[in-house]
């Protein structure tokens, strides 16, 4: 049935079809609504069984289960040594490396090293060492270029306002000239 522009079949007529499922038509809804069905108790059972035993169906058995971990652990029993080893010395390389890191920032704290800045300078001083140079030697090269990385370098806070209990200060001339003409007012 072929349909023209307007939405309506040559012969002039709806399919009766239209509203329902699997129908031809581009149902509005206003149709029939379709019937809902009801489940006994021991439908729902039974269907529930069907799709665990589907999904049953598609594990492996306990005994393939115990021959898959038997396979996996000969294995792992029968790497080469090689490999073993290179686990191994790849754990050993990062533990050495970690080690190096923190004997390098205990360096620089007892260079006198900001802590705020501890990381920064580590990573710098790190990237200095060389064959010739060892970490020292470029930590002290480094806080000789960039000294306003150490502690010493500090200035202490300047003290702002009025010490307590001190002597107050001399009024200057426009502070005197001031009160004497606004004499309600009380001089600290």
């Amino acid at each position: 049935m072929e349909k023209d522009k307007s939405g309506v079949n040559p012969e002039g007529k709806e399919p009766e079809n239209k509203n329902l499922p699997g129908g031809e038509g581009e149902g509005t809804g206003e149709g029939k609504e379709p019937e809902k069905k009801e489940y006994t108790q021991a439908e729902i059972d039974a269907m529930i069984a069907k799709a665990k035993s589907q999904v049953k169906k598609k594990l492996p058995s306990k005994e393939e289960m115990e021959a898959f971990n038997a396979w996996k652990a000969e294995q792992e029993k029968n790497k080469p040594p090689e490999e073993v080893n290179a686990e191994t010395l790849a754990k050993y390389k990062e533990a050495q490396a970690e080690l190096e890191r923190y004997k390098n920032r205990e360096k620089a704290i007892q260079k006198g090293v900001n802590p705020d800045y501890l990381d920064f300078i580590t990573y710098e001083v790190s990237k200095l060492v060389t064959d010739d140079i060892d970490f020292e030697s470029a930590l002290d090269k480094y806080l000789e270029e960039h000294n306003q990385f150490t502690k010493t370098n500090e200035e202490p806070p300047k003290a702002g306002g009025m010490k307590q209990g001190g002597p107050t200060p001399k009024l200057s001339g426009v502070e005197k000239a001031f009160y004497d003409k606004n004499p309600h007012l009380k001089q600290e």
